[in-house]
């Protein structure tokens, strides 16, 4: 899970080779993700500097500058948030 700190932001999970500007955002059990997405891009529409660029499940990916982040960090819905790293199957463990 998750770690927050006493400033209730979730951590984000960072990686040596990342995406510029690209997280993966995990949403909570029982959060709706078309929903949360719906409500998301209203309080944050898409520009050249935040969007989502798709998703699956309960996350979603896209590009996300220093405000739209904090916005989702804080965010009780929010479960974890990841770097989009760039990475081989030689790093992957199975």
């Amino acid at each position: 899970m998750a770690e927050q700190h006493e400033t209730n932001l979730v951590e984000v999970h960072r990686y040596p080779l990342k995406r510029k500007s690209g997280y993966i955002v995990d949403l909570k059990y029982g959060v709706d993700p078309r929903a949360f997405i719906r409500w998301f891009r209203e309080a944050h529409p898409d520009g050249p500097d935040a969007r989502i660029d798709g998703g699956w499940g309960m996350s979603f990916f896209g590009k996300f500058d220093d405000e739209t982040l904090h916005f989702l960090r804080s965010s009780p819905e929010v479960k974890t948030i990841s770097e989009d790293a760039m990475g081989s199957l030689d790093d992957m463990m199975f």
